[in-house]
């Protein structure tokens, strides 16, 4: 349960929506209207920690920063100082968490989660939602009485079932995401950004994967929004649009489909392909 934005493209245009959107996450962060709706009043703020991936595609930077501080408490020096420092395309991935119940809260479980592939690769994983973390366990080989189990989220499992495919196939990830979808697995929502880090042919890939049959609140809450222009894409959480939206920033954004997946490979906007998952109950 947590809100996210996805940026690749160019780091000029990156500077221009940056205040508007950091604004927009430091509000969100705080107090979520969407979110109190979802939570029948229980919860209305991502005060769990928040973390993000910076990528400059030019000279390969890779800045990857978590901290337990909630995103509105946060004096975002390090991140400020990132996007004062970049120069060309560049990726970015932004995740402020709210903690589901039974899930660990500790750095650990802050996102962007980082694991390894047995080929060497490198995953990064920014997830909103909930998954159902004991069979999610199973399925990457780990047992609830494993210590890792108590420290790490259902993203760290999830990112772990990934790196399983040992190199990247976009088959084998859509039958892998067609999976966590299944109820057995998706308890609400698996809205993700990844990036696969690789020596040969690197990806970024996004989308939306929600329950729709667990009423309006919940499909109202995860919906993913996509801002697509001819030099960046750029994805982001309901509340954040309606945020922007609001207060005069029009951008263009329209709903990405439920169990719609975009993947970018070696981070080219040109090169996106996309598949569609079956339907998502």
């Amino acid at each position: 349960m947590c809100r996210i934005a996805i940026f690749l493209g160019s780091s000029e245009k990156f500077r221009e929506l940056y205040e508007p959107l950091i604004k927009s996450f430091k509000e969100v962060s705080e107090y979520d209207w969407i979110f109190e709706k979802y939570t029948k009043g229980e919860e209305k703020s991502h005060s769990d920690g928040w973390g993000f991936l910076g990528m400059t595609l030019g000279d390969e930077g890779v800045m990857h920063f978590r901290s337990m501080t909630p995103f509105y408490k946060d004096r975002l020096d390090v991140l400020n100082a990132w996007v004062e420092s970049i120069e060309g395309d560049i990726i970015f991935l932004l995740h402020v968490r709210a903690g589901s119940p039974n899930m660990a809260k500790n750095i650990f479980s802050v996102h962007p989660i980082y694991v390894e592939a047995p080929s060497g690769s490198q995953i990064y994983l920014i997830h909103n939602g909930t998954l159902f973390k004991e069979p999610l366990a199973r399925l990457a080989g780990d047992t609830a009485d494993n210590p890792r189990y108590t420290i790490y989220n259902d993203t760290y499992y999830a990112g772990k079932i990934i790196a399983n495919m040992n190199v990247f196939s976009m088959s084998k990830l859509q039958s892998l995401l067609e999976i966590f979808s299944h109820p057995k697995y998706l308890y609400s929502a698996f809205n993700f950004g990844l990036v696969w880090l690789s020596s040969k042919t690197s990806y970024l890939v996004a989308g939306p994967i929600y329950r729709t049959a667990k009423g309006r609140e919940l499909v109202e809450y995860y919906r993913l929004y996509k801002v697509e222009e001819e030099d960046y894409d750029l994805y982001i959480s309901s509340t954040n649009k309606e945020w922007l939206e609001e207060n005069g920033y029009e951008w263009g954004f329209e709903e990405v489909a439920n169990g719609f997946i975009t993947v970018y490979p070696d981070f080219k906007l040109d090169d996106a392909v996309g598949f569609q998952l079956p339907r998502i109950l």
